[in-house]
């Protein structure tokens, strides 16, 4: 389980994947060009343009948590011996890319649908320390299917206009829980009768 900073966590360990990723391995239209990867806040994303270091422009893709939701097959699950149960979440993030011509924009999109495919698992040793995740944990990054609709309204309340978007689930991150138990656990139980 991992503690309250494992959502930014979360989104800077695809961040760090995508970038690592297109460093080693950019698509060939692309060899010699750089990309920006980042996560960023709805209030950049409604802005239009992020910031990232000193770079304002170039081709970007970036990684917007839009929706956080209680994971619904781990909604039952049992409290440890010593502390209260985890809080297990889905992660909804938007990924979005910001380039400079229809080209780079298409080849950039299917790039990064591409690695997102190919690395589905993110376990301990490719997520960022300070979500002090444990060392079995594994979250998995699924296709999120949300319909014309909901990508509409999402965009709607934006200020920019739509650009190329899709949407992915990360399942499932257990953030532990504060409540501590002071008594200690039950090791043995002894009963006997009394004899009158």
């Amino acid at each position: 389980m991992a503690g309250v900073l494992a959502l930014q966590s979360l989104g800077e360990s695809i961040v760090e994947l995508l970038a690592d990723g297109f460093q080693a391995n950019p698509p060939g239209e692309m060899n010699g060009s750089g990309a920006t990867f980042a996560m960023i806040s709805a209030d950049q994303m409604a802005a239009g343009t992020f910031r990232v270091g000193d770079n304002f422009s170039g081709d970007r893709v970036s990684l917007l948590l839009h929706r956080v939701t209680i994971s619904e097959h781990m909604r039952s699950a049992r409290p440890q011996r010593d502390r209260g149960a985890p809080l297990p979440l889905n992660l909804h993030f938007l990924v979005t890319v910001w380039a400079s011509n229809p080209a780079t924009e298409a080849t950039l999109f299917a790039w990064t649908l591409r690695m997102l495919h190919d690395h589905p698992i993110l376990d301990a040793s490719s997520l960022t320390p300070a979500g002090e995740w444990a060392p079995d944990e594994v979250v998995h990054l699924i296709p999120d299917d949300i319909s014309t609709e909901d990508m509409m309204r999402i965009w709607g309340g934006l200020t920019p206009s739509y650009r190329l978007s899709f949407s992915y689930v990360a399942r499932v991150v257990r953030v532990d829980s504060a409540n501590t138990r002071d008594e200690a656990p039950v090791l043995s139980v002894q009963a006997g009768l009394e004899q009158v």
